[in-house]
């Protein structure tokens, strides 16, 4: 048996599987909350905390040895995907000296003109995205410009971080770097102009590695806590975007994947490097890249209905429901709406878009009789999906005959696959494969552990 441990750090779930190499597929997985979320008392600030999120991911891999003894003494090697655009800081004992600053931080606003100002057309064909608030070069701006970074300091994404409590080196890969919007995707390197113009020592960045590739073995104080082989190999991360792409189409290009979780995404796979306006063009493990759209909100959208719902309940019936009873119950009725909704239509960009910060979201078209709570759940849900097809309309899809759709937003309401053929109108494939980044990423290193051996065969 040859097994991958596979992990993937979400911005509100983790989760670890063990992945059979040999039969292609999934051995077991156990996943929590991340609850690692700092109560700050600036609405603008979104942390989290990284050595309580390295504390949950440990128990569940022990949670794993103590039902897969012989499954984890099993594994030759780690993968790791994880949320991408966030940063914390390490000193020179590799120890955190801030928290993990997620992609759902807007603190870099305060300097949008300077990041308006970097999104020129050439650091956009360098980068293949335009630098917005949340992005790590953005918040590493910030950071600097505030005086919060000690002499010594080195920057990781949150997959970084634990590669670096399993390996005890410090590095990061081209995946999560190119999120931070400050890498030249093209050299793989960092774009030292851009990084100059954002007032960024480049002292802080690591060298830029490949995504999964061998980095380390895992050290030994680590094997004997999580109960794995003390010659087990560490690869570098790999983007939760990009690790959920492979993880539901594999490594064919010419696919388009939707995944609606609590952000909401359309990937376009592609063997170029071709960059669109209004999609960031992101690079893949193995080659080639991915056109990505992304939503702010996404499946958060319905979950922001939810909370509005427990809310009424509570103040006006002094009823109190579940979380989960209130979504079964508006799942059942946004079913028994019309397609059209009562002709009701939601706008779920509450938070804006990546290059429209003040927009926000709407319910329109409310007359005498659709305001009711079925036609606004399933216009939520419409809402969430048009925001992504009008994306999508900004490229050429037409060789494109199916689309996969994922993520947990999907998988909990089956509504939004007749939801998204009806939009799109495409044929439209429920992934079957569950923790598709973390399958994704095990996938990565598969195919990286592969190359490997057929090249040292053919020698």
């Amino acid at each position: 048996m040859a097994n991958i441990l596979s992990i993937d750090i979400g911005t509100s779930k983790l989760c670890a599987v063990i992945f059979d190499m040999i039969a292609d597929e999934l051995v077991a997985i156990k996943s929590c909350a991340n609850d690692s979320n700092i109560d700050l008392t600036m609405a603008d600030y979104h942390e989290q905390c990284p050595e309580k999120i390295v504390q949950s991911i440990f128990g569940l891999i022990m949670d794993l040895s103590e039902e897969y003894s012989a499954e984890l003494a099993s594994v030759e090697g780690v993968s790791v995907s994880g949320q991408m655009h966030g940063v914390l800081l390490v000193n020179e004992k590799c120890e955190p000296v801030t928290n993990f600053i997620t992609w759902r931080d807007k603190r870099a606003l305060e300097f949008e003109d300077l990041l308006s100002s970097c999104n020129t057309a050439d650091n956009f064909m360098a980068t293949g995205t335009h630098l917005q608030s949340g992005y790590g070069g953005a918040t590493l701006a910030w950071l600097f410009a505030h005086g919060k970074i000690s002499n010594g300091c080195r920057a990781l994404s949150m997959a970084d971080y634990l590669v670096l409590r399993l390996t005890g080196k410090a590095a990061t890969e081209s995946t999560h770097a190119a999120s931070w919007g400050i890498l030249n995707i093209q050299k793989n390197d960092w774009c030292y102009p851009l990084i100059e113009k954002l007032g960024i020592d480049t002292e802080i960045l690591l060298p830029v590695h490949r995504s999964a590739e061998p980095l380390g073995v895992i050290t030994i104080d680590m094997a004997v806590e999580l109960g794995l082989n003390r010659k087990v190999i560490v690869y570098s991360p790999v983007g939760d975007n990009q690790a959920g792409v492979i993880g539901t189409a594999g490594f064919d290009k010419n696919q388009m994947i939707l995944n609606l979780g609590t952000g909401g995404q359309i990937s376009v796979s592609q063997d170029s490097f071709d960059v669109i306006d209004g999609f960031e063009m992101r690079p893949m493990p193995h080659g080639g890249s991915i056109l990505v759209g992304a939503s702010l909100c996404g499946g958060w959208s319905y979950a922001y209905l939810c909370e509005f719902v427990k809310d009424l309940l509570k103040k006006i019936g002094n009823v109190e429901l579940t979380n989960v009873e209130i979504f079964n119950k508006l799942d059942k009725l946004s079913s028994e709406a019309d397609c059209s909704c009562g002709g009701l239509v939601v706008d779920t960009r509450f938070a804006g878009t990546r290059g429209e910060h003040d927009l926000r979201g709407e319910i329109k078209n409310i007359d005498t009789s659709n305001f009711n709570i079925c036609n606004l759940g399933r216009a939520f849900l419409v809402g969430m999906v048009s925001e992504l097809s009008n994306l999508a309309s900004k490229i050429d899809t037409s060789e494109i005959s199916r689309i996969f759709t994922c993520g947990n937003g999907v998988y909990k309401n089956p509504l939004l696959v007749e939801i998204i053929a009806n939009i799109f109108r495409k044929t439209v494939v429920l992934s079957n494969v569950r923790e598709e980044a973390a399958v994704g990423a095990a996938l990565a290193v598969a195919q990286t552990i592969k190359l490997s051996r057929d090249i040292k065969y053919d020698q």
